[in-house]
């Protein structure tokens, strides 16, 4: 499975060289475009000739679609604008043509479902957006398709319950979430479905934890009293 961490930063560097080709595009071939004098149709080229960015510009600021490509010919992105400000669907691409991500932006927040992909093809992440903050479900997967982890949002943070899965798709934990804190009961699972573990929380703090094993069997019950 791709490691969260290196989509993220994949992610990242993408972006940073969508800004790069911003400016370079501004030294590629400047061609007239129908719809008046200010509207240009700027195209910048690999040293190879193959063709590395296309955009309008409307008075120097981006508008409708840009598109990047691989020297390879395939596309790197594709991205709307509307005054110059993302606004639309954003759709990056690995080297091999297949989908790296999908989003939605609205005056240049990310807003609605994003989708990120494995470079095989595969979803790895799903996540839900308002006005740039998760908002709502995000789900994680593993290269099999079965469901890691679930977890829900609320203004950038942990909400409600959110889950984890094994491998084979048996549950792992339950754990409860208020203003982005552990807060209630978080309970774990052996694979077999049999309790592992108890957690309760109050505020991010642990109040009470117990542990079974294999067959049920309390092994450890404590409490932890607030320090004074």
């Amino acid at each position: 499975m791709l490691r969260r961490s290196s989509l993220y930063w994949h992610c990242i560097l993408i972006a940073l060289l969508l800004g790069i080709a911003t400016a370079s595009a501004q030294q590629g071939t400047t061609v007239p475009a129908p719809g008046g004098d200010s509207v240009v149709v700027k195209k910048d080229y690999y040293d190879s000739g193959a063709l590395k960015e296309e955009g309008s510009f409307v008075d120097g600021k981006r508008e409708g679609v840009s598109r990047w490509y691989f020297e390879n010919g395939f596309m790197k992105a594709e991205v709307f604008y509307s005054g110059g400000r993302r606004n639309g669907s954003l759709k990056l691409y690995y080297s091999n043509g297949k989908p790296e991500r999908e989003e939605l932006y609205r005056d240049s927040l990310i807003d609605g479902r994003a989708v990120y992909y494995e470079e095989s093809g595969a979803v790895a992440i799903e996540k839900h957006y308002r006005s740039g903050k998760l908002d709502g479900l995000s789900t994680f997967y593993y290269p099999s398709g079965k469901v890691e982890v679930e977890m829900n949002y609320e203004n950038d943070m942990p909400a409600g319950e959110a889950r984890t899965y094994y491998p084979s798709g048996e549950l792992q934990s339950k754990e409860q979430y208020k203003g982005g804190k552990s807060d209630g009961l978080s309970e774990f699972y052996y694979e077999t479905g049999v309790l592992k573990m108890q957690v309760m929380y109050e505020n991010g703090m642990i109040k009470s934890k117990k542990e079974f094993d294999e067959n049920g069997k309390i092994t450890s019950d404590r409490a932890f009293p607030e320090k004074k």
